[in-house]
């Protein structure tokens, strides 16, 4: 398809490229050097300042505009530069330089076969860009790398080398090995300071025990591409005493440490000397020793007393006696015979010691000795060892004694012999191979770019845009993308019709898709991916995305995804008069009159020029066929490349007439096809020239070749002739177009300011009437107050203020806080029929708007103190108005980081830790169980299955109901829990009344209208209800206000009166009768609304369609349910021309009586009325939408106007007092 053709350089195929557009943001284009030279979309020539950061604005190429910036570190995760500039009127507007690069790419075209009017309007400038978005996303990566160790010996040394691939090239001299030895074969893993002969140069001591080597740059090229990396050398002698190298690597840039994936350090066994060769010697030595002998002694013996005689011997103990060591003839006494067989033992112990001491020694020489000593001891121990001399009594003792002796001794000896190395061919020893992750920060770009046709052709196509979406994201990238339909809320996901969805494309859930990216190669800007969707503005609004890369890595700005904006349909806001519409189209036709004579001008001009560059040439051949010097036709191409520039300009001039014509056309509605028989075919008049416009080179440059090149420029030249001659003869038609359209419109004109004319006076005179009457309806309002401050609640007669709007904790020029503003308005609310008001979050919060809470029992907000909201609840129930507290209970902020650095660490009473958490919220770690709805990404997604969790929030709740006061709940974000749990905190809380937030978006047609009905919508809504109602687990618990608890917002209905006000179809407010919605199924559920916080106030999510706003009051105040009225629309100046109004109509509502479950019949209407009527009760009647409609008259019953505004009225009957209550 033709839109195809105008995707950007670098993101197409490079067969493609050529039919890139000449311009970006319909400014002029650069010079020719440059069209092609520049790699990059932003360049540095322009800076605009956005949000405080610098972004680049895009300059006139468009090649690779996201893919080849330098991009700066941020410490945010993600940082956002995105630049908006619609610029149709500058698209059409005047373009100059970039001529010569831009005929270049008009010959590419035919060269490719481009045949397309598109091909042309991209080139002229009339596609229109109406948004271009950059991303910026940061992501920590680890990226792989090798660690290679290689040993090699050749028997007397070593080498250990030691590769890897992180980056050290030259000038990055931050890679160092850190490394010690091991000497301890013992201790191998221990670090010890290399000797200096074993240090490479480039190395530092680090300390003690290590020092650091730079690793050299190295490049090694295998068949497809260049490895870089670095690598060290160690090379020793195998007889050092190192037993292995030890080591880690370190990169001062990073500051990073890279070990092996155990987390210790890398070990590397290098080669150790072969174990020595032993030798044994034997030889007998002589050796001197000691040795104990017993030697005998003469010892002296005093007088003693003589011994008693011994007792006498037994036979047994006398048998016991070894007869042999006594003589014969010897009388021994039984004391010296025990003092003899002692010494005997004694003795063959001394003998066993010495034996066993000198059990080697050669003992051969001193054995008669040893002989004649244990013989002269027997017989010493046989004689008398006393004798007398000198008178005095001696005894002879033997005594050891140590003496010398010589002994011989037989020795053995080894001898370590160290093996002789011999020096051989090197050899591998081991080694090893080793993966290392580098932590790095990536930056990436993700950029959009948003176009559509000129304004007439954008509007033409009914809002058909094209969104290019490209990254340089690398691998395979899938786009997980939904959509926004208009009107539908913006932070939720819608997924897209089959309609826009592009081949591949695989549905995820029902709120987004996965569409696979192309992947494409340009030889200039790189690889990169892109997709390209065509959507249709009119359908939706906003188009929602992330990226899902390699691994399942999700670049979802933190879990808040990307938003790209599309541009509003442009649609009049009323028709035209007639008088504006002939100074709009005759305007145009003017200027296209203009274009045309200025295209006739600029074919003669290029005729001429032509003309002249071929006489030339003639000229010049002739002389070169003369002279053999071709050096002059290089100043003769000069005039060739001006001939392509007039020729350019001339097709820039038409193309520019043409779409002017178009454009008059759109204005008078005239169809595309009656446009093309009035202007011409889409024929590329300029394509068959394209071949010829080159003049050829000088090898076959011959007076032929040149004439046909001649001829081609003719032709191409009275082709576009032709062309604007064309849009001339249309402009005859468009014309007399104009004057029949002229007059038709003024007839209708006239005939609607009649018609509007006699509603104005109709109205004036039910107006006089109803005052002639007296009948004022805030006085009867107010006549009520004693019989309606009796009790608090009215049996579903409730009126709900909500109490806040977005910036009320930033109201400028305040004094006070919010809570007392409130407090000073209170009789205000008390009077204008109020009786139930719903209050901000009360709870300390991240966010000033309280919805993001993080302490639950700290209730000083930035709405006011504690104290404050004490005293404000306790105003309200004294006038009897029931308080409803915002109650935030799918999300809570945490307090701190945990363990493994993200926020799910709470504090407070509510100390609660990752098990509080949905274990499906990627963003926060929870450990709970998974959610059950839609997780938000701005805060911990609550997990309210623990038990814990469930007991602490009805705790609070509780505290909430007995300590401050509140009657009842709004309960924020339901879609995101299951309802089962609201219906446990409602049973344990008991509320008066409370509404829950299910907010979804509606179903839409191809169109961008919301289908019709919404029963999926709506179905979803009583889901919920139902789930949540605790009378569905026993019997029914009906608050005192008599709602059955709990209710909804009425989304559906707020949805379908969005449409009924842009379209002006009326007959959406009515489904089989009833009325469309919640409310027309469960009305006493149904909290009708057309306004709120999110929806309106500074954020406009979902605004109501502006100037409509009382016919959605008047619908939702006079049916059934309970209506809500916004804030701004009651309260704040910015809306002051509501503030009546409202106040008639919530009069009009309590004088009538109606409550949640009144009566509706709806009033047949043919269908394409512009209008919707309604009865209600048998009260009142009411009319919303432009088309003119009273009351039908019978006979008794008279309905007077209670109040009307710009298309809406309401009647109620003469004398009715209203309904008799809900039934």
């Amino acid at each position: 398809m033709a839109a195809r053709n105008a995707i950007v350089l670098g993101s197409i195929p490079s067969m493609d490229a050529r039919s890139v557009r000449t311009n970006g943001l319909g400014t002029s284009s650069s010079s020719s050097s440059s069209s092609f030279s520049s790699s990059s979309k932003f360049s540095h020539e322009h800076l605009n300042h956005h949000h405080g950061k610098q972004s680049f604005r895009p300059s006139s190429s468009r090649a690779g505009r996201f893919v080849k910036n330098t991009v700066t570190k941020s410490k945010s995760n993600v940082a956002v530069f995105a630049i908006i500039s619609p610029v149709g009127s500058q698209g059409l507007s005047g373009g100059g330089g970039g001529q010569g690069d831009a005929q270049k790419m008009l010959l590419a075209d035919d060269e490719l076969g481009i045949k397309s009017m598109y091909a042309l309007n991209s080139k002229l400038k009339t596609r229109e860009v109406f948004g271009e978005h950059e991303f910026v996303v940061m992501q920590k990566i680890n990226t792989p790398h090798d660690v290679v160790v290689k040993v090699t010996t050749n028997g007397v040394k070593y080498c250990v080398t030691i590769e890897t691939t992180l980056d050290c090239k030259k000038g990055n001299e931050s890679l160092f090995l850190h490394w010690g030895v091991a000497r301890d074969p013992n201790q191998l893993h221990a670090f010890n300071e290399p000797p200096i002969e074993l240090q490479p140069e480039n190395t530092r001591p680090f300390n003690s025990d290590a020092c650091q080597t730079l690793f050299k740059s190295r490049n090694t090229r295998d068949r497809l591409r260049t490895k870089v990396g670095g690598s060290i050398e160690i090379s020793g002698d195998i007889s050092d005493a190192a037993h292995a190298i030890n080591f880690v690597i370190r990169d001062e840039n990073s500051d990073q440490w890279f070990k092996p994936q155990n987390g210790e350090s890398f070990h590397v066994k290098i080669p150790t000397p072969p174990p020595p060769n032993i030798e044994v010697n034997e030889k007998i030595v002589e050796e001197e020793i000691d040795v104990e002998e017993m030697e005998e002694i003469e010892v002296e013996i005093e007088d003693e007393p003589a011994p008693p005689p011994p007792p006498p011997l037994s036979v047994a103990t006398t048998a016991k006696v070894d007869a042999s060591a006594i003589h014969s003839s010897e009388v021994v006494s039984a004391g010296d015979l025990f003092k003899r067989i002692m010494e005997r033992e004694a003795e063959k112990r001394r003998k066993a010691k010495t034996a066993a001491r000198f059990g080697s020694i050669d003992f051969s020489s001193n054995v008669t000795s040893n002989r004649s000593m244990d013989s002269s001891n027997s017989a010493t121990a046989t004689k008398n060892r006393t004798f007398m001399r000198d008178g005095r009594k001696y005894e002879k003792k033997m005594v050891p004694r140590i003496v010398k002796t010589k002994v011989r001794k037989r020795v053995k000896t080894e001898i370590q012999v160290p093996v002789k190395l011999v020096e051989g061919p090197w050899i591998d020893y081991g080694g090893s191979n080793s993966i290392i992750f580098l932590e790095s920060e990536n930056a990436y770009r993700i950029g959009a770019l948003v176009e559509g046709n000129s304004l007439s052709a954008f509007e033409r196509k009914n809002g058909a845009v094209t969104c290019r979406i490209e990254t340089n994201i690398p691998d395979d990238v899938h786009l997980h993308w939904g959509i926004v339909p208009r009107g539908g809320r913006s932070d939720l996901w819608t997924a897209p019709p089959e309609a826009m969805r592009p081949p591949e494309t695989k549905s995820h859930d029902d709120q987004a898709v996965q569409t696979p990216l192309k992947s494409v190669t340009h030889p200039l800007l790189g690889s990169h991916n892109f997709i390209e969707l065509d959507l249709n503005v009119v359908s939706i609004s906003q188009v929602r995305f992330c990226l899902v890369g390699k691994n399942n890595t999700w670049f979802d700005n933190s879990g808040q995804g990307y938003s790209i904006q599309l541009p509003e349909l442009q649609k009049s806001e009323s028709k035209l008069t007639p008088k504006q519409m002939q100074e709009s189209v005759s305007k145009k036709i003017e200027e296209t009159e203009q274009k045309t004579l200025l295209c006739m001008e600029a074919a003669e001009d290029t005729r001429e020029s032509a003309e002249k560059a071929f006489n030339a040439y003639i000229s010049a051949l002739s002389k070169i066929s003369a002279a053999r010097d071709a050096s002059g036709l290089v100043q003769l191409r000069t005039l060739v490349d001006e001939v392509g520039e007039k020729y350019l300009e001339l097709v820039r001039t038409v193309g520019l007439a043409s779409s002017i014509a178009q454009a008059a056309a759109d204005d008078l509605q005239i169809s595309y096809e009656e446009q093309m028989d009035m202007f011409g075919t889409t024929e590329v008049f300029y394509a068959s020239a394209f071949a010829s416009l080159a003049v050829p080179e000088n090898e076959v440059l011959n007076e032929s070749s040149v004439r046909v090149w001649y001829d081609g420029v003719i032709d191409a030249i009275s082709k576009a002739e032709k062309k604007a001659e064309a849009v001339q003869r249309g402009l005859i038609s468009l014309k007399k177009d104009l004057e029949l359209q002229v007059e038709t419109e003024k007839a209708e004109v006239q005939k609607n300011e009649a018609d509007e004319k006699m509603r104005m006076l109709k109205r004036q005179a039910e107006a006089a009437r109803t005052r002639a009457k007296d009948i004022d309806i805030v006085k009867l309002g107010l006549q009520q107050k004693a019989t309606t401050e009796k009790k608090k609640g009215t049996g579903g007669r409730e009126i709900l203020l909500q109490g806040f709007h977005w910036d009320s904790t930033r109201v400028k020029g305040a004094t006070e806080s919010w809570y007392a503003r409130i407090h000073s308005l209170l009789p205000k609310i008390k009077e204008y029929g109020f009786n139930t008001v719903w209050l901000p979050p009360p709870t300390d919060s991240v966010s000033d708007e309280g919805y993001m809470p993080r302490d639950l029992y700290t209730l000083d907000s930035k709405y006011g103190t504690e104290i404050e909201l004490r005293d404000l609840v306790k105003a309200f129930h004294d006038v009897n108005i029931i308080v409803l507290g915002d109650a935030v209970l799918n999300h809570r902020c945490a307090h701190a980081q945990g363990s493994n650095g993200l926020w799910n660490k709470f504090g407070g009473k509510l100390d609660w830790d990752e098990r509080a958490i949905v274990c499906n919220d990627p963003n926060f770690g929870g450990k709970g169980n998974r959610g059950e709805g839609e997780c938000i990404h701005c805060a911990p997604n609550i997990d309210h299955s623990q038990d814990f969790v469930k007991k602490d929030v009805t705790e609070w709740l509780q505290f909430m109901r007995r300590e401050i006061g509140f009657d009842g709940w709004r309960l924020d974000y339901v879609k995101g829990f299951s309802g089962r749990h609201v219906s446990d905190y409602i049973e344990g809380t008991e509320p008066e009344f409370s509404v829950g937030e299910y907010w979804d978006s509606l179903s839409y047609q191809d169109d961008g209208k919301p289908c019709h009905p919404q029963d999926e919508h709506r179905g979803r809504i009583i889901k919920w209800i139902e789930a949540a109602d605790p009378a569905r687990k026993k019997g029914a618990t009906t608050g005192s206000t008599g709602q059955t608890n709990p209710g909804a917002f009425d989304v559906t209905l707020k949805g379908i009166l969005h449409a009924v006000m842009e379209y002006g179809e009326y007959w959406r407010l009515s489904h089989d009768g009833k009325p469309s919605g919640l409310l027309g199924w469960w009305s006493s559920r149904a909290v009708t609304f057309i306004e709120n916080h999110d929806t309106g106030s500074t954020q406009g999510h979902w605004r109501f369609p502006s100037g409509t706003e009382m016919q959605g009051y008047a619908y939702i105040l006079t049916h059934p349910g309970t209506p809500c009225v916004f804030w701004d629309h009651i309260f704040e100046d910015g809306w002051s021309h509501l503030h009546k109004p409202i106040r008639d109509l919530l009069a009009i509502r309590k004088e009538m009586d109606i409550h949640y479950k009144s009566d509706v019949e709806i009033v047949p209407l043919p269908h394409g009325t512009r209008a919707y009527a309604a009865k209600i009760d048998d009260c009142l009647y009411m009319k919303i939408g432009p088309d003119d409609w009273s009351p039908p008259t019978s006979a008794g019953t008279i309905w007077d106007v209670a109040t009307f505004g710009e298309n809406y009225c309401v009647w109620v009957k003469k004398g009715s007092e209203g309904s008799s209550g809900p039934r």
